[in-house]
């Protein structure tokens, strides 16, 4: 593979201690898109130029949305040891480079550098005054002071070179529908029929995720997101009657459930610079820990008496869940806030009987759930 150089701006933003900045370049490197429209050579090795690096991400943001808007995109963010780098390329010649760069500028590529003044330090070369830009001034008219720093292109090391880590925190509200009507077999050849009459099936939901979001390696407008995603979903019920021997409803019963899913999950983000919003898409599969309770009957007739016929215990089954939405960047507090739509598929769980004298489980169906929910990314 080519060996790649790096040309661009490098601005190291002092922000903490409020005072104007300017990078001046080590003697290996060039920087600037003056000094790439100058560039005096003619091989065809790979060049990128870098176009600015920001402790803030949003003017990044806004730097590479811009350049894109022109139609250049090969422009991309990149984020290294507490900056966002923002460069152009790579370009895979001279030539190209210059006439790039000569674009960018408004006027025709030289074959020569721009002379360039002696530097007191051997070690340094320092650009023309007209090529160092200043940073982070605290008001419009005041007179910058140099500071004198070299710049060297940030290498991630491990697998912050590929991924970049988030968080997520979602709210939002579902709502389910699970139970059935069901035959349950006692001793003696005694059955009783469980009906459903009604599900309140509507509550809150609250999840947590970790994920490692790919950074732009191929240059794709997909970023794809992998990680794990875990939420709690609140109580919901079912009410239903219990016909005894198949005569007439003689107790009514109710029992709650709630759900614990735990997915591995995978987002794609489908980026688009020149919008303030982007599409998502999610999926993920996982353990759901199912937890129905508080099983009880009461009495419909004056001689039946109600019992507790079964007992809710921890039911581990196979969830599944799809989902799509729309990400706004930058909505609070320069955070994205992503806002959708949620498919769960929460398995099949059941009660356990509380007497030997009944045969069969009380069953929850299979328990599907719609849900519309918010997230924060970090």
């Amino acid at each position: 593979m080519k060996k790649q150089r790096i040309i661009g701006i490098g601005l190291t933003i002092f922000s903490l201690i409020n005072i104007p900045s300017f990078a001046y370049a080590k003697l290996q490197y060039i920087y600037g898109l003056e000094n790439a429209a100058h560039l005096g050579k003619n091989d065809n090795t790979d060049y990128t130029v870098l176009l600015g690096s920001f402790s803030k991400k949003a003017n990044a943001e806004r730097l590479t949305r811009n350049y894109k808007i022109k139609g250049f995109d090969t422009v991309e963010m990149s984020y290294k040891k507490g900056f966002y780098i923002v460069k152009l390329g790579p370009i895979h010649s001279a030539q190209k480079t210059r006439m790039v760069a000569a674009k960018l500028l408004g006027h025709s590529p030289k074959n020569h550098y721009p002379k360039q003044r002696k530097s007191p330090h051997p070690q340094t070369t320092i650009m023309p005054t007209t090529q160092l830009i200043p940073v982070n001034y605290t008001t419009r008219n005041q007179t910058p002071t140099y500071h004198r720093q070299s710049f060297k292109p940030h290498q991630s090391s491990g697998y912050r070179k590929y991924f970049t880590p988030i968080a997520t925190l979602s709210v939002g509200g579902f709502y389910s529908w699970f139970g059935e009507n069901q035959k349950i077999n006692i001793q003696n050849n005694i059955i009783n029929q469980y009906t459903v009459t009604h599900t309140e099936n509507y509550n809150a939901l609250v999840g947590l995720g970790y994920y490692l979001k790919t950074n732009n390696v191929n240059r794709s407008n997909i970023k794809m997101a992998y990680g794990i995603n875990a939420y709690y979903l609140a109580n919901t019920s079912v009410k239903g009657h219990i016909i005894q021997d198949d005569g007439y409803p003689s107790l009514s019963y109710q029992y709650n459930v709630t759900h614990f899913p735990i997915y591995i999950a995978t987002k794609a983000i489908f980026e688009n610079d020149a919008q303030p919003y982007n599409m998502t898409l999610d999926a993920g599969v996982g353990p759901n820990f199912m937890i129905p309770s508080g099983y009880h009957e009461k009495s419909l007739l004056p001689y039946t008496l109600p019992s507790k016929s079964f007992i809710g215990e921890s039911n581990a089954t196979i969830s599944a869940m799809a989902g799509i939405g729309v990400r706004v960047k930058d909505a609070i507090a320069h955070l994205p806030l992503e806002c959708g739509y949620r498919f769960y598929y929460l398995g099949q769980g059941s009660l356990t009987a509380n007497s030997n004298q009944i045969l069969d489980p009380l069953k929850t169906n299979n328990i599907y759930t719609n849900a519309l929910l918010c997230t924060i990314t970090t």
